[in-house]
């Protein structure tokens, strides 16, 4: 580890394609960058092993971490990070963890927003989901299934849809998938997925011999990914989860010795952008 400041900041990701569409790489980076900060990023495309060499070399050469990762328990990577350096984990982390946590926190929203399409007629609801094992996957599913419980609907496996890689994905193998399992609407757990489908899903609900397909998906309030598009969207602002990455990681790099930097977890709540649907996959507010 550094003796002295180096004003670096290392951020390492799971692929760069599933936080490139919310834009919170760049905010992220131009927040540490107003302050005199640098920022260096690694992809670990999440494989484990990547991961762990990732944070071992970026402990040496910067003054902090902010990680979003692939590990499933904390065992699996604490002997590369200490105790002692400052790391926040971004939007995954896992089990066990003892370092400070930003989370998105929407199980209302993602269940109001199940309960809505299923006010409009829209029962069989697909849900396409990466890294579905994660704590934070696990938390997505968990309010997709208590919503089907709510509205009495059974849970079929074949409506999980599980990516395994989001750098290899098809999004037209995938929506096909969502066509053979009989889905009338899809929940999609990630701006990445929201974006990659939303095409696939102009193209099928602009064909008249199609029942219109509606979609429950993530974006982010600073840039709308879907402003011309009649989908349902939970949004966050970018800027707050930027700002409270910086703060958080800034204040444990300034104070090393405090415990109140560990095992604390900070959520922030989406806004549920709801539309109606006539057929045409216009939006009529």
């Amino acid at each position: 580890m550094q003796d002295k400041e180096t004003y670096r900041i290392g951020i390492v990701l799971t692929n760069f394609m599933s936080y490139t569409p919310s834009g919170i790489l760049e905010e992220i980076s131009k927040v540490f960058r107003e302050q005199g900060h640098i920022t260096l990023y690694t992809e670990t495309n999440g494989n484990l092993e990547d991961e762990r060499k990732a944070i071992s070399y970026l402990v040496e050469e910067t003054d902090g971490l902010i990680i979003m990762s692939c590990a499933k328990d904390y065992s699996e990577i604490e002997d590369v990070l200490p105790d002692s350096f400052p790391a926040v984990f971004l939007l995954s982390y896992p089990r066990n963890c003892r370092k400070s946590v930003i989370i998105e926190n929407d199980y209302s929203a993602i269940y109001q927003g199940i309960l809505s399409l299923s006010n409009q007629n829209f029962r069989k609801i697909a849900c396409v989901i990466e890294n579905p094992d994660t704590l934070v996957g696990q938390s997505y599913l968990k309010a997709y299934e208590d919503a089907l419980n709510a509205i009495g609907q059974p849970l079929g496996k074949n409506m999980i849809i599980e990516i395994d890689d989001f750098t290899s994905m098809n999004p037209t193998k995938i929506f096909s998938q969502i066509i053979a399992s009989g889905a009338e609407a899809v929940f999609c757990t990630s701006s990445a997925l929201t974006v990659s489908l939303s095409d696939c899903l102009i193209y099928y609900n602009h064909n008249i011999n199609n029942k219109p397909i509606p979609l429950l998906g993530y974006g982010v309030s600073d840039v709308s990914i879907a402003s011309f598009l009649s989908i349902d969207l939970i949004s966050h602002s970018v800027a707050e989860f930027a700002n409270l990455a910086f703060q958080t990681l800034i204040y444990c790099i300034r104070h090393p010795n405090e415990t109140v930097q560990k095992e604390r977890v900070l959520q922030l709540k989406g806004t549920l952008q709801m539309h109606k649907y006539n057929g045409l996959n216009i939006a009529e507010d």
